[in-house]
């Protein structure tokens, strides 16, 4: 062993060494917690730091990448257009308004083996800056005593 530690509890203000056992008990703590805070401290004192451990797994439940490429790919096959009145307000485009997120995602799943949820289908295709309603102010009365 290089390191051995001593376990020490305060009782009415006095220092009592116990063992190993009985101070993870005491603290309700688990072994794996105690060798952890111990092994920080003494990388801190030594002025060596140990990695950030956090962050380092992938979420069990992330979506493939692949998934999602398919998603994209499906809803960029749809025709889309800017709003002609409002495209210096934001840069949103417009699919036809014949279709809707219903038809769009029974297309997608009809296609594709395993689709992902309509959620995270949803979740992209708002990402992708779309949407289905025909701006009111794309149309002008004029225009509209011609159609």
């Amino acid at each position: 062993r290089e390191i051995t530690y001593q376990y020490h509890l305060e009782v009415n203000g006095q220092r009592i060494k116990v063992c190993k056992k009985c101070f993870l008990s005491t603290l309700d703590e688990t072994n794996r917690f105690v060798s952890e805070v111990l092994e920080n401290k003494n990388a801190y004192l030594s002025g060596v730091t140990r990695r950030d451990k956090r962050g380092k797994h992938t979420p069990a439940l992330k979506i493939a990448q692949v998934k999602l490429d398919e998603v994209i790919n499906q809803i960029n096959k749809f025709p889309a257009y800017e709003s002609h009145y409002t495209r210096r307000e934001n840069d949103k485009k417009y699919l036809l308004s014949h279709l809707n997120m219903t038809k769009i995602y029974n297309l997608y799943c009809e296609n594709v083996d395993g689709p992902v949820s309509r959620k995270i289908y949803e979740s992209e295709f708002k990402k992708m800056k779309l949407s289905f309603k025909e701006r009111k102010t794309d149309s002008c009365h004029k225009c509209d005593v011609f159609s």
